[in-house]
């Protein structure tokens, strides 16, 4: 009960934090939400009506349903991935200028760590955004396990097919440096297919597993599960 109420009181102070100018403060302060769900309600609906809501849904779709936590690099990178177009594929114009554009967008939602993690600010978040009834359509990502893993596993996969044969074994440590998100799309990928419904990604991963393919190649130079399995069974 006192880490929820303290919840709620930061969160008000987020929002108070947002007025310009004393109308806005008073007319805030007369409506200000009675309960911690309430309170999410509005960023909520505030996120939907507004710009960033593609951004802040991305966001939170990784930090909901990713195998662990990820600094800001790799969310960065996870925005830049276009899974709207044909097909999916990484952008890297579409890199955030600052770290900052995250919570811009998330609102009160996530938070940053001291050690540059990027996490959702509560655990009441996901419990909101997991059991929530009040949220709308353009939610249900957040909403649909299946759906979501699908997501992330297609922008993995897509990420990987950047480099098109292109990495070298010397270079994959410089790798993580200028692409920080290869290593969790390399390893993960495959975690994401097996919770999800891989149907629509059939295509996709098949020409993952062509023979002579270069991101087959890539995935296997970034991370070799064969490799590292071998180097585990010598140090028993």
């Amino acid at each position: 009960k006192p880490k929820i109420r303290y919840r709620w009181v930061s969160c008000q102070l987020d929002i108070l934090s947002t007025c310009v100018n004393r109308a806005e403060l008073d007319r805030v302060l007369e409506n200000l939400p009675t309960t911690l769900g309430e309170t999410y309600d509005r960023i909520v609906e505030r996120l939907t009506a507004s710009s960033h809501l593609h951004m802040a849904l991305t966001v939170l779709r990784w930090l909901t349903f990713a195998e662990h936590p990820l600094p800001c690099e790799e969310i960065i990178d996870a925005l830049a991935i276009d899974l709207d177009s044909e097909p999916p594929r990484f952008v890297v114009e579409n890199r955030l200028f600052s770290p900052n554009g995250i919570f811009v967008a998330c609102s009160s939602l996530v938070t940053r760590t001291k050690s540059g993690f990027v996490e959702l600010a509560h655990f009441t978040v996901k419990e909101y955004l997991s059991e929530s009834k009040s949220l709308g359509h353009d939610w249900k990502p957040l909403l649909d396990a299946n759906l979501a893993h699908r997501l992330i596993c297609q922008a993995c996969i897509a990420y990987l097919q950047l480099f098109r044969g292109t990495v070298p074994r010397w270079r994959n440590k410089l790798l993580g440096k200028e692409y920080p998100l290869a290593r969790y799309a390399a390893k993960h990928w495959v975690t994401h297919a097996r919770k999800t419904d891989i149907t629509p990604l059939e295509d996709m991963i098949f020409g993952f597993f062509q023979p002579k393919s270069p991101t087959f190649r890539d995935w296997v130079r970034i991370y070799d599960i064969d490799e590292r399995l071998n180097v585990s069974k010598g140090r028993r």
